[in-house]
């Protein structure tokens, strides 16, 4: 029996330490500054690319292209491995059209092989949380059908909380228009931003918030209505630039639900040239709670 190997790219977020210890391999991602292209987590770091564009530069990132996942499926299929791809959402990139078409060609020249590619519906640690429960199966030995189809109902149970101190780098990179960012930064609203359908969307319910401290209250009242958390949930804090702002809702957190998140990340650049610098997001797993 072939080997699973579980692959994904950074806009994942997944830490290193943790892709390590689950064997998980990570496509990296291009973003580009002026003209010159980095490769991201590889020759700079989400703190530099948060750093830089506090001092006004724009940053932009690109798909996981077809040329990326032709060459790594090649590369494991050439091992006999067995693949399941965990892509972003096809909502927000073309990447998993991509993926499609690199394991029509890899199997064509490999059919021994077998390729699953899976549409996250989301990114970042909601994409990573897939990624990993995929991975902790292979190497349990499960089956490739049993991981496909568990990732498959377990994408329905991923939760996403996604707040920014303004509107500036969504408003620029089109994810808001210019005009209802301005006029939110003036009154000082922190939107609550999910995903739906594979889909950046404002939470009607927490999106005329003024002040961080209370669009933190008001995600945890969110998630005491949505979530069921007990001690099998999987919950990350992610933060972009300022890591205080993971702390302070850890405290509230653990204030209203008596227990700590399981992994605390760091927003990588792929994800977060949109949300920018200032980005705090919450991801939860509640599939087995």
């Amino acid at each position: 029996m072939n080997r699973i190997q579980i692959i994904t790219d950074t806009s994942s977020d997944i830490p290193k330490e943790v892709s390590a210890a689950y064997d998980i391999n990570i496509i990296p991602l291009v973003i580009s500054c002026g003209g010159v292209e980095y490769t991201d987590g590889v020759d700079i770091t989400p703190t530099e690319v948060y750093g830089r564009t506090l001092r006004g530069e724009l940053f932009t990132t690109s798909q996981c292209t077809y040329g990326q996942l032709y060459e790594r499926f090649e590369y494991f299929a050439q091992k006999r491995a067995d693949m399941i791809y965990i892509s972003v959402s096809s909502g927000l990139s073309g990447g998993y059209s991509s993926a499609l078409l690199a394991r029509e060609h890899i199997l064509e020249k490999y059919p021994q092989v077998r390729i699953g590619v899976i549409d996250s519906f989301g990114g970042s640690m909601g994409m990573g949380f897939l990624a990993i429960r995929a991975a902790k199966m292979a190497n349990e030995g499960k089956s490739f059908e049993d991981i496909m189809d568990t990732v498959e109902k377990a994408k329905e149970h991923i939760h996403y909380y996604i707040t920014v101190d303004n509107f500036d780098t969504l408003s620029r990179g089109g994810r808001v228009p210019k005009g209802v960012g301005a006029f939110a930064d003036a009154l000082g609203i922190k939107p609550v931003i999910t995903v739906i359908d594979g889909k950046l969307a404002l939470l009607p319910k927490g999106a005329k918030q003024r002040g961080m401290k209370r669009c933190m209250n008001k995600i945890l009242n969110l998630i005491g209505e949505e979530v069921k958390v007990n001690e099998r949930t999987l919950i990350t804090f992610a933060h972009a630039y300022d890591k205080e702002k993971s702390l302070t809702f850890a405290s509230l957190f653990k204030e209203r639900f008596g227990r700590d998140a399981d992994l605390y990340s760091q927003i990588g650049t792929s994800i977060g040239v949109h949300g920018g610098p200032t980005a705090f997001a919450v991801f939860i797993d509640d599939f087995d709670a």
